[in-house]
């Protein structure tokens, strides 16, 4: 009996002598995926995250959408994959993937991720609201009255509405919404005021989700290479002025005036001979120099107030005496005698007795356009020169 034992014992610590202990893989893993849309990127990315990492290093990723092979991946460094790929994870929990393009509707991307001990599978649902769009867009200058901006949708859906917003030169000039839907070409007229030189126009176009921008360069022509100036005098006011008319340019016109008015007054002293009396004559003069500008269109500039400065001359006066004469007939004493005396006074007012006008006339340099002025004041210097009537081009 006690040999049965010990055998036993000898045996079990012989068996036991015998057990190796062997390492354990474990090639399961989890991931878990979500399509999100970048609306400034206007862009359904796919995020796939590792939630428990096998022992291997890489995986397959075999894809497609609702059943078919119809949209790409692309990863961050710009690599498309069409049906299947490999990636690690060592290094990261999530990768995120570009997808394609697919059509409004709601999708679901199946995912088979696999390694050579393990495989799972993966259903994301997303939905695409919105087709993507594109615009073509161009300048045409040839319009009789302004450019005008043609826009055409050569993708996306023309059952919805875009607004635009049109910059001319960093400055927004437009704002509006365009439908598609009537027309496969939309018009858009530019500002008449734009002056004709080269222009940067930037659309700004939203489809109410996704915002683009459209750069285009254009030479604008020139439309308007006159701007008439017409310089009269107002009666109703007494002001010489200058009639703007159509300016559409906005350019600035400058005016240098210089009126003098001379009046003359005669007169007689009291001191005077009545029979070697003269008028004596004296003098005064009133000026007004003055420098404006103006940039309107069909409106008046006052020049110099011509009627109010003639009238501060007119208005003083010097006196003047009124002499008379007496005669004595004969038969007397004094017979035979004339003699003069003082009757009384009266004021002797001054009257304009010379005029001076000058009108220098320039403006903001424009290549193309000319000041076309009309002259119906009269005899003027203008610009330097003689001038009475008639009209004068003056080139910016």
């Amino acid at each position: 009996m006690k040999t049965g034992i010990i055998t036993l014992v000898l045996t079990f610590i012989a068996l036991t002598s015998c057990i190796h202990e062997f390492p354990v893989s474990d090639y399961s893993f989890d991931f878990s995926g979500v399509v999100v849309y970048d609306a400034e990127a206007d862009q359904h990315r796919l995020t796939l995250t590792c939630n428990k990492r096998s022992c291997e290093d890489s995986y397959n990723v075999a894809f497609h959408v609702d059943g078919e092979n119809v949209i790409t991946l692309t990863d961050m460094e710009g690599q498309t994959y069409n049906d299947w790929f490999k990636a690690s994870f060592s290094d990261t929990d999530s990768r995120t993937y570009i997808l394609s393009e697919a059509s409004v509707g709601s999708h679901l991307i199946q995912l088979t991720i696999s390694t050579e001990g393990f495989c799972q599978s993966l259903e994301v649902p997303y939905e695409v609201t919105r087709q993507k769009y594109d615009i073509h867009a161009e300048v045409s200058t040839v319009g009789t009255e302004s450019s005008s901006v043609l826009m055409s949708l050569i993708k996306g859906d023309p059952k919805y509405s875009y607004d635009v917003d049109i910059h001319i030169d960093g400055e927004s000039h437009i704002k509006q919404a365009i439908d598609f839907s009537g027309s496969p070409i939309c018009t858009i007229a530019l500002p008449k005021t734009l002056r004709p030189h080269k222009h940067s126009l930037t659309l700004d176009v939203s489809d109410g989700m996704t915002a683009k921008q459209y750069d285009i360069d254009f030479q604008e022509p020139i439309r308007h290479p006159e701007i008439p100036v017409t310089l009269s005098h107002d009666k109703t006011t007494g002001y010489h002025v200058a009639v703007i008319g159509y300016n559409p340019y906005g350019i600035r016109i400058d005016f240098s005036v210089f009126l003098e008015l001379k009046g003359q007054s005669s007169f007689y002293h009291e001191e005077e001979d009545f029979w070697w009396r003269r008028p004596e004559y004296k003098y005064i003069t009133e000026k007004d120099e003055r420098t404006l500008s103006e940039s309107g269109s069909d409106c008046t500039v006052n020049l110099t107030d011509r009627d109010g400065i003639a009238k501060k001359i007119t208005s003083q006066w010097e006196t003047s005496y009124i002499w008379a004469s007496h005669s004595t007939p004969g038969g007397g004493e004094d017979s035979g005698e004339d003699y003069s005396y003082i009757s009384g006074s009266t004021p002797s007012f001054y009257q304009i007795c010379r005029e001076d006008l000058s009108i220098d006339i320039s403006g903001e340099k424009l290549s193309g356009v000319t000041l076309k002025i009309t002259n119906q004041i009269g005899t003027m210097t203008l610009n330097g020169k003689s001038n009475s009537s008639g009209t004068t081009n003056i080139t910016l």
